[in-house]
């Protein structure tokens, strides 16, 4: 029953952990580019 449940957590985390780290980046890249954008309007 133990072994189950952690395979499924595995599973799911395998599942969800590229689309986190893809949201991850994608927020990162979103702030820079608003921080370059806000940078260029002010100059």
């Amino acid at each position: 029953m133990c072994l189950a449940t952690q395979r499924l957590h595995t599973t799911q985390f395998c599942r969800l952990f590229p689309v986190t780290l893809y949201a991850l980046t994608v927020c990162v890249l979103l702030i820079k580019f608003f921080r370059f954008y806000i940078i260029t309007q002010n100059l």
